[in-house]
């Protein structure tokens, strides 16, 4: 079972791997209300040189009980690797 602390070290190693890439997750965690946020933010050039950030919610859940916890650890585990 994996606990609060596993999931905050998997981000903390998460965010060292998004150094410097064109795709950047950002991780909220709200202790007080037992939620956690991830968000797939993207970086580019439109065709007037403007640049554009793209944000997709990739998770979005609870934190506050073992089975969600599960979940979001997972989440962040598959879809955030690179």
């Amino acid at each position: 079972m994996k606990t609060l602390r596993d999931l905050l070290l998997l981000v903390a190693e998460q965010e060292e791997k998004n150094q410097g890439k064109m795709v950047q997750y950002l991780f909220r965690i709200d202790t007080r209300y037992g939620w956690f946020t991830v968000l797939q933010e993207m970086k580019y050039f439109d065709e007037d040189g403007d640049e554009q950030i793209k944000d997709e919610v990739i998770l979005d859940g609870r934190i506050d009980s073992p089975e969600e916890l599960q979940i979001c650890y997972y989440t962040v585990l598959t879809k955030c690797r690179k």
